[in-house]
């Protein structure tokens, strides 16, 4: 439930880490497993980092965790650990006991440690810095060689293919920071419709700059800005401008300036093949020329 939580559009979660809770330790619980999964599927907004905790069995499986591909997910299985040693009570069960009659009760309380210091390694690695999945797979790994008692699977998250929507609704819900951050994780999949798409979709809200952090301009036009503020090399946001003042607004002189400023990108946008340079390159130039 957790998971479908953090999959809402509005849900401020940075990190999910999960004890204990793959399906095979209580299967009376599949069935909802199997509808959490069902919503789940693919769900292009669940990019929240994992990690999941798991005793060791001979039947341990995170299959209905990798449907969220989206995400980047660390399996961890445990030696030593019953269900409720992950929690509270076992390990303070383990410590109040603590007679030595019971030849598991170090090992629960070293462990619990153990799988403690896994998670705060996790946190630190996606919320207090940059994420580094190479500096937190080291660490766990020196956890395992310390204790023993650790197997750590990583899955790196799939680059998600950028839809007019996905990036509509970050402006919309988010902001203008949140949406270039998104086109930058695959640029060269972004095209000059889909930008006047969405701007197109943000005039029909009545939003203007203010939505933006862009204040006093129209938000489509804010829209465009933002995006060549984060991406000055990026022709095809320079080229919805122009379009944007050319054939909506009516305004050459700035049409003019963004076809320009898009021409002048063109041989620094890594973004395009050398057959689109050209093409782009003809199409500007003609336009530029239109517009004397």
């Amino acid at each position: 439930m957790v998971l479908a939580y953090a999959a809402e559009a509005q849900a401020n979660v940075g990190a999910v880490v999960s004890l204990d809770s793959t399906r095979e330790w209580n299967p009376a619980y599949d069935h909802l497993y199997s509808a959490i999964a069902e919503r789940l599927n693919g769900a292009e907004r669940f990019s929240v980092p994992l990690m999941i905790f798991s005793k060791v069995t001979p039947t341990v499986t995170f299959e209905h965790y990798e449907t969220l591909s989206h995400a980047d997910r660390y399996y961890v299985t445990v030696q030593h650990l019953e269900h409720n040693d992950f929690v509270t009570p076992g390990p303070t069960a383990a410590t109040l006991a603590g007679d030595g009659s019971d030849e598991q009760e170090p090992l629960i309380r070293s462990t619990s440690q153990v799988v403690c210091q896994s998670v705060l390694a996790f946190l630190n690695a996606y919320l207090k810095e940059e994420p580094n999945s190479e500096t937190l797979m080291a660490t766990l790994h020196a956890l395992d060689r310390d204790s023993r008692a650790l197997a750590v699977q990583e899955r790196r998250a799939e680059p998600v293919a950028i839809a007019a929507t996905s990036l509509l609704e970050l402006f919309l819900h988010q902001d203008a920071e949140a949406g270039c951050k998104r086109i930058a994780q695959d640029v060269s999949q972004v095209t000059t419709a889909m930008l006047m798409q969405v701007g197109r979709a943000l005039q029909e809200r009545g939003l203007h700059g203010e939505a933006l952090a862009l204040r006093g301009r129209s938000s489509t036009i804010a829209l465009y800005q933002a995006i060549n503020h984060h991406f000055p090399d990026f022709t095809k946001a320079y080229e919805a401008l122009g379009d944007l003042y050319h054939y909506t607004l009516s305004d050459k002189p700035k049409a003019r300036v963004a076809y320009q400023a898009a021409l002048e990108a063109l041989p620094r946008d890594s973004t395009l093949s050398a057959p689109e340079q050209d093409y782009l390159r003809y199409s500007l130039s003609n336009d530029i020329e239109a517009l004397r």
